[in-house]
């Protein structure tokens, strides 16, 4: 423990004045998670949910990353050529979007026969979004959510977030 000399000279020991910690490490913290519209809408929902309790203000850092597999809405193989949007953020407190990350998909395979066998070749699998951003917070209980939002403009989709080995969640508070 660090020593310190308060405002009348006396040297006191006192825990050191930044203090490091991580209240949240989940690891696959998503369970598979459905976003489906059959006319391409855009919808979101709130994927996941916690609470910190500080005793002080602190800055906080929010860390997530995320697999997201795209089908149509029929959770078939995209092969139409149409993007599909997926979208992750998250919020503190429901505030502003914070660590908001993007990705775009689209397949068209009739123009993909590298190995002219008659067989497209496309991508599949899971795609992953990650994002962080710090919060200043006063001393009390806060609430961070996760969210994702799928949208395929007129063709609809499913997107399945979560649910496989890489999704991470960390909150880590610097003060």
């Amino acid at each position: 423990m660090p020593v310190y000399v308060d405002d009348n000279g006396t040297m006191v020991l006192r825990p050191s004045l930044v203090q490091t910690y991580m209240p949240v490490n989940i690891n696959d913290f998503i369970n598979e998670i459905e976003i489906r519209s059959n006319n391409g809408a855009g919808n979101t929902l709130e994927l996941y949910s916690t609470t910190i309790t500080l005793s002080q203000q602190s800055l906080v850092e929010v860390i997530y990353q995320m697999g997201v597999g795209i089908t149509t809405y029929n959770r078939q193989p995209v092969t139409d050529g149409a993007a599909r949007m997926y979208r992750g953020w998250f919020t503190v407190n429901n505030g502003v979007r914070l660590g908001l990350d993007t990705g775009t998909y689209t397949n068209n395979p009739d123009n993909s026969d590298p190995n002219g066998d008659g067989i497209p070749t496309y991508a599949s699998g899971l795609y992953f979004l990650g994002g962080s951003g710090f919060v200043q917070l006063p001393p009390g209980t806060h609430t961070i959510r996760v969210y994702g939002l799928g949208f395929g403009g007129e063709f609809g989709y499913t997107m399945t977030y979560g649910g496989g080995n890489g999704d991470n969640f960390q909150i880590i508070v610097h003060r």
